[in-house]
C-alpha cells in the first residue's frame, strides 16, 4: 500500500514541487516519493543502492522499494536480531518471486569510518561503483565522520539521517554535505535528501 504523507520542509523553493512527490510504500516520512521524483528527473547511472541502519531490510526501509523494481541493494544492519529477521523477510517466498533475494547483499557489521567495514571498503568488496546511484544512512549518530570519510566514493544521491531521540545535527549535516560538493533538496522529519551539485540545475528547472 502507497500512502502520500507531506514532508517536513523545503530546503528551498526551487524544489518545492517536490513537496507534493511524498509517498511512503516503506519508507517512514515519504522518502520514496522523494527519491523516486528526484531518478525520474536525474535519472539513474547504476542502479545501484546501499542502505545501512537497515534494520529488518523492509520495515521504514529507503531503498528496499528500488530493490522491488529491479535495483541491486547492499543492506548493513548491526543487531543481530534485526539481521535475521531481514535475512527471513528477503528470502521469503514474496520476495523470492521480485527476485529481492539475488538482487539484496546482506551484511551484518557496525559501519565504520575506516578499514574493511567502512562504505568504500564494503561497495568493493560486492562491485558496487563508486558513483552509486543512492546511499541511505542511517546509524543513530556519527553520520558526518561517515561521510567526511569518503575517498572515491561519490554518491549521485544521498538520504542521511539528521535526527535520532536526542540526537539532532542539522546544522552539522548541512555543513557536512555543502562541504561535500552536496545540496539538500528536501528535509523530512528524520532525514536530509541532498544530491551532488552537478544535478541543482535539473532539480530546479522541474519546479
Amino acid at each position: 500500500m502507497i500512502v502520500t504523507t507531506p514532508i517536513e520542509h523545503v530546503i528551498d523553493c526551487r524544489f518545492e514541487w517536490l513537496r507534493a512527490k511524498a509517498f511512503v510504500r516503506h519508507s517512514q516520512n515519504g522518502e520514496d516519493g522523494l527519491l523516486k521524483a528526484i531518478f525520474d528527473v536525474i535519472g539513474t547511472q547504476n542502479k545501484w543502492c546501499f542502505e545501512c541502519g537497515a534494520a529488518d531490510g523492509v520495515t521504514i526501509s529507503n531503498t528496499i522499494t528500488l530493490v522491488e523494481k529491479g535495483w541491486t541493494g547492499i543492506f548493513v544492519e548491526r543487531s543481530r536480531r534485526r539481521f535475521v529477521e531481514m535475512e527471513r523477510r528477503h528470502n521469503s517466498p514474496g520476495a523470492k518471486r521480485m527476485g529481492i533475494d539475488k538482487r539484496s547483499i546482506r551484511i551484518k557489521a557496525e559501519l565504520a569510518v575506516t578499514g574493511e567495514f567502512s562504505i568504500e571498503a564494503i561497495l568493493k568488496r560486492h562491485g558496487a561503483p563508486m558513483d552509486i546511484d543512492l546511499i541511505s544512512l542511517d546509524i543513530d549518530g556519527g553520520e558526518e565522520d561517515v561521510l567526511l570519510g569518503f575517498r572515491e566514493l561519490k554518491p549521485r544521491v544521498m538520504c542521511v539521517e539528521y535526527f535520532a531521540p536526542e540526537n539532532v545535527h542539522l546544522d552539522e549535516m548541512l555543513f557536512t554535505l555543502d562541504r561535500m560538493g552536496y545540496i539538500p533538496v528536501a528535509q523530512t522529519l528524520c532525514n536530509l535528501i541532498a544530491v551532488r551539485n552537478e544535478f541543482e540545475e535539473s532539480l530546479s528547472r522541474n519546479a
